[in-house]
């Protein structure tokens, strides 16, 4: 039931005793303790305290409610109630018994309900209060007897004066006062409700005859269910008003219509032109008008067809051909769109050949994880199509090699048994009675020994890899592994080189799992799978500026196996290569990407014995 009032009145009917008349009063809720300001808002994000407050009482001494949050109070939430006596039992949201400890009257201050609001209610929130379990809404007097209430409801951010009824007079609230029907709806309803005292008395009437009303009169509180009849009524827009009069005034409910015209059928293109290799268009269908559109195509060619063949309203619709069994030419045929808001025509224009070869897609791309790629052949014409494979590279095969109309094709590379350590480019070419294409490979190799490469260099981007000694002073190199695949860890060995005059400093981690150093041998996990090139540390000298030229600084293989390892995105643990560097480099000598041989000690005691 919802009520115009800004306040919620827990009406209490006043009784008289038998030895002495009691006015038991009611409760209201207030935005204040004293119960003078019932304009309750909730406006910006915060603390809402909601007092409730016993009016107009003498010689009271308990009362039973409850006064549950309402789904408007959007975001808000019920934090606690504050008791001011303290004989209360249960809570406001699910109902409350509170004595007040003695014999009182009015204005008494009940207890206080609080919510964390985000300012979010809606405008004219109703708030209904409502009975208590086990006692209901009720009220005792001084001697005990007790006395029933009345639910009632109110609007929190009322735009609406509030006022606590104090005479028990009736009090007219309509809602909502304006009915908008559109172009479809025939039903609506609003409410009538007392939300005073006493007894309402209402009737109806309508300005316009297009609007009935049902009922048409009554009291107190009703759903009023309001149908128009829009046969008689023009295109365009159009308001009538259904006047609310009561013993507590008037209301007027304002009626909004829409009067439509008759669908209007609405298409484009309405001429389509479709190449020998596609096998179909669409074109689009709307209403232009008002009302429902219903409409259908047919076709006058058996090559030429549409989907969806019927349909309500707007939509897209896909137009196909079908060239089997059609000799080489241009083909001509209609599509017939009609409908109860008129007929249209499409023109479809096509062209049929021998045979057309598709193929999608034309590049492959092969990693240790997809060894495997498929492409698909089609025929765009209306022929019978022949194709069959070329094959280039020895590393590719493929299944099948022939076949006649459309089909799929595997190809696979044994990505691990290709040799170290770029990409690697193939192709296939498929050739046929309609045409030729070629398909693109590119394969990027893996696998024992394909680890890639890891060097020092004068950069972090692993581009220039000689080197300089030329002052006094400190001086940072920086180890690089170069990869064309995704890498997540590596192993080396770097210690400085005895032609080599620095002093080794230390090592700058740039992962933090980093076992060893770079002078003992270090293992680094790069966290997740990294494309080249990665900086995978830095080490630092103090060097004196006395390095002869032609200083060989390779990286090596770590003590415990002898290899420079990686590891892929696979988890393989796989070998890389050792890049020698160069220190103060002439002509005679410059850096490149060499191989390290198999380590023995006697070569690594000559290359670093002090």
């Amino acid at each position: 039931m919802k009520h115009a009032a800004s306040v919620i009145c827990f009406f209490l009917l006043v009784a008289t005793l038998s030895t002495a008349s009691a006015q038991v009063g009611q409760l209201c809720l207030f935005s204040d303790p004293q119960g003078t300001d019932c304009a309750i808002r909730d406006t910006a994000p915060g603390i809402l305290h909601v007092y409730v407050v016993h009016t107009q009482a003498v010689g009271v001494s308990s009362v039973t409610f409850s006064a549950p949050k309402p789904a408007c109070m959007v975001g808000a939430t019920w934090l606690s109630d504050t008791h001011l006596f303290p004989v209360a039992i249960g809570d406001s949201q699910h109902g409350l018994a509170v004595g007040y400890g003695a014999c009182l009257s009015s204005p008494i201050h009940v207890m206080t309900i609080n919510y964390l609001v985000q300012g979010t209610t809606t405008a004219d929130c109703p708030y209904q209060v409502l009975p208590g379990p086990i006692d209901g809404l009720s009220i005792s007097d001084c001697d005990f007897n007790r006395w029933d209430g009345q639910v009632s409801t109110t609007y929190i951010n009322s735009t609406l004066p509030c006022t606590c009824n104090m005479s028990g007079s009736p009090q007219l609230s309509v809602n909502p006062t304006s009915l908008d029907f559109g172009s479809t709806q025939v039903n609506k309803s609003f409410t009538i409700a007392n939300v005073g005292g006493g007894t309402l008395e209402w009737t109806i009437s309508e300005s316009v005859p297009w609007l009935a009303v049902s009922p048409a009169s009554g009291t107190n509180n009703a759903t009023v269910n309001v149908t128009v009849d829009r046969s008689a009524l023009p295109v365009g827009i159009h308001t009538g008003s259904i006047f609310v009069t009561s013993n507590a005034g008037s209301t007027t409910v304002t009626a909004r219509v829409d009067v439509q015209g008759p669908p209007v059928l609405g298409l484009s293109p309405t001429a389509l032109q479709i190449p020998a290799t596609s096998s179909g268009s669409a074109i689009s269908i709307w209403n232009d008008g008002g009302g429902t559109l219903t409409w259908n195509i047919t076709s006058d060619q058996p090559w030429l067809s549409a989907n969806p063949p019927s349909g309500v309203g707007d939509d897209q619709v896909a137009v196909y051909v079908d060239r089997a069994g059609l000799t080489p030419g241009t083909y001509y045929g209609n599509l017939f769109v009609t409908s109860n808001g008129g007929n249209a025509t499409v023109s479809v224009e096509t062209i049929a050949t021998d045979a057309v070869l598709i193929v999608n897609p034309n590049l492959l791309i092969f990693t240790p994880s997809t060894p495997t790629n498929t492409f698909w052949i089609s025929n765009g014409g209306s022929g019978t199509l022949n194709w069959s494979l070329e094959l280039f590279d020895p590393w590719v095969t493929a299944s099948p090699l022939s076949g006649t109309g459309s089909g799929v094709v595997t190809v696979n590379v044994d990505v691990w048994s290709l040799p170290c350590c770029h990409m690697l480019l193939g192709h296939i070419r498929v050739n046929s009675n309609g045409g030729s294409e070629v398909i693109e490979l590119k394969a990027y190799p893996t696998g024992p020994g394909t680890g890639g490469s890891i060097g020092i260099y004068a950069d972090v981007a692993g581009t220039e890899c000689n080197l300089s000694d030329a002052a006094v002073g400190m001086t940072t190199y920086h180890v690089v592994h170069l990869a064309d695949f995704g890498m997540t860890a590596c192993a080396y060995w770097a210690p400085k080189p005895s032609c080599f005059t620095a002093t080794y400093l230390s090592d700058t981690n740039v992962f933090p799992v980093t076992i060893g150093n770079s002078q003992a041998g270090v293992s680094i996990g790069y966290g997740s799978c990294r494309p080249g090139p990665i900086h995978v540390q830095s080490i630092v000298f103090f060097t004196q500026g006395t390095t002869p030229q032609c200083c060989l600084y390779p990286v090596l293989g770590i003590p415990s196996s002898g290899n420079v390892e990686a590891v892929d995105c696979a988890n393989h643990l796989i070998t890389a290569y050792g890049v020698t560097s160069v220190i103060n480099p002439n002509g005679a000598c410059t850096c490149g990407s060499v191989k390290v041989e198999e380590s023995t000690w006697g070569r690594v005691k000559s290359l670093y014995a002090e």
